[in-house]
């Protein structure tokens, strides 16, 4: 099972982070697949969160493994111009609109966000870094 699929709290954690993204007013989710692909789609094919709220789900699987920047790179012809990236298994409790909101008041920047965890205590950075469409 890929991680996003993994059961919280009896759903699938990728139902959990389209239902929140639904809520933040997100209607459009690219989700970017590669091992699993298959499972990945059958969520995408039925997912309730997405119904419930309005959010149109596509899938963009990799041909072979590349890591995120390979597959931002096969999605590139997918994507805005503007994008919100985060991970599958992943929960930021933030509100991502205003994130996004920040970020094209400040082109052409692209803001980066990681939590990290070392021995228990949460780091978080914060980088700006110069932006530019994915090489297709």
């Amino acid at each position: 099972t890929p991680k996003p699929l993994l059961p919280v709290a009896g759903a699938p954690f990728l139902e959990v982070l389209v239902e929140e993204l639904g809520r933040q007013g997100f209607d459009d989710v690219l989700l970017l697949a590669g091992h699993l692909a298959p499972q990945i789609e059958s969520y995408v094919a039925g997912s309730p969160a997405a119904r419930r709220r309005g959010v149109r789900l596509r899938l963009s699987v990799e041909p072979r493994p590349a890591g995120t920047g390979g597959a931002v790179r096969v999605a590139a012809d997918l994507l805005d111009d503007a994008f919100v990236l985060m991970n599958g298994d992943s929960w930021l409790d933030m509100n991502l609109r205003g994130l996004a909101a920040r970020a094209d008041r400040t082109p052409p920047a692209t803001m980066t966000f990681s939590n990290r965890s070392c021995s228990g205590q949460a780091h978080s950075r914060n980088s700006r870094t110069a932006s530019g469409s994915p090489t297709k």
